[in-house]
């Protein structure tokens, strides 16, 4: 902001609290690349599930997302939505393409991100590797949650209607065979937790640390002590960039996709080595020249062995066919293309 000429900024104050059903609010954006946009909606939802946007896209997860008409579109995406008083109470995230939903992010992590980093802090993010979803109460006694359960539950939080369902594990995580499809969670280090928020505070304040998890199963009451994952650790930060193709670490996020564990290089851009030798964009390499890799760095010290012109068997899966594996041969470019991570 210092470097802004003849501009005064204006700072808008976040005020998640601010997002109740019935709030208008306004969109303030580059909505369809114009240059300034303002949008009028009423939130409608505070606890809509995440949108999908589809395999092999980011899709977000373990979150509530809020819903209004506002009818936003691309060029929207976090900007901010507005109160009568001018206080974010929300950032556009998303929308529908055959209706006027628009999607925002709720801001208490965010707000809790940028007073890290205002303290010159690091942003820690925890996990499980495991994927949640809201489920109302009729569906939970199905799945066999116990009344003693539904009825504290019901006491602790009288605006709630459900309480959190395990959907995903991610195989070859920490918690893959101990957590499964359909277990309910009903406490975190002994506190009853209903919705996302309590669990992303422990997860993010118990990185490197075990946290006590409770779940229902069929009626049973289970306890397990999990480890907690750093999220950074699985989000790449990083690629290499070698005969025009770009590949970087697998991450969580596409993983998920594949129902594989976070192990592989993913290839972002195929380029001229790997798009003459028939890999395709999206592909995730498991082996290189006959040795397996596991991450980014272990596969840049098989690349580096590579001479120019010299020749290697790349094993890989696709999205199209994620349990099975194609082999190509690659010949190595030094000459046009220099490597850089």
């Amino acid at each position: 902001p210092a470097k802004l000429r003849y501009v005064q900024p204006v700072a808008l104050p976040l005020y998640p609290e601010g997002a109740r059903v019935g709030t208008e609010i306004r969109v303030v954006g580059n909505d369809a690349g114009e240059q300034l946009s303002i949008l009028a909606g009423t939130l409608a939802r505070l606890d809509r599930e995440a949108p999908e946007y589809g395999i092999g896209k980011f899709n977000d997860f373990n979150t509530f997302y809020i819903q209004a008409a506002s009818g936003t579109s691309g060029g929207s995406s976090g900007s901010p939505v507005i109160d009568i008083r001018g206080r974010v109470v929300a950032l556009n995230a998303g929308g529908s393409t055959g209706a006027q939903s628009s999607f925002y992010l709720p801001l208490d992590r965010v707000q809790r991100a940028l007073k890290l980093i205002q303290a010159g802090q690091p942003v820690t993010r925890g996990t499980l590797q495991t994927v949640l979803a809201y489920t109302p109460y009729d569906e939970l006694i199905r799945l066999g949650l116990r009344a003693e359960t539904e009825q504290a539950a019901r006491e602790a939080f009288p605006t709630q209607t459900g309480m959190l369902v395990v959907r995903e594990v991610q195989p070859g995580s920490t918690t893959d065979g101990k957590l499964q499809p359909g277990d309910i969670l009903t406490r975190v280090n002994g506190k009853l937790v209903s919705t996302f928020l309590p669990l992303d505070e422990v997860l993010d304040a118990s990185v490197g640390q075990t946290v006590e998890i409770e779940v229902e199963r069929g009626g049973e009451r289970l306890v397990q002590r999990l480890p907690v994952q750093d999220l950074h650790s699985i989000t790449p930060a990083e690629y290499l960039e070698f005969g025009d193709a770009v590949v970087h670490t697998l991450s969580y996020q596409m993983a998920r996709h594949f129902n594989t564990p976070v192990r592989g290089v993913f290839v972002a851009n195929p380029g001229y080595v790997l798009g003459a030798a028939g890999v395709p964009r999206g592909a995730v390499i498991s082996n290189f020249n006959g040795q397996p890799v596991a991450d980014l760095a272990a596969f840049e010290q098989i690349v580096a062995k590579l001479p120019d012109g010299g020749r290697a068997a790349v094993r890989f899966t696709t999205l199209d066919d994620p349990k099975g594996s194609d082999t190509r041969v690659l010949r190595m470019d030094r000459s046009w293309f220099p490597a850089r991570h």
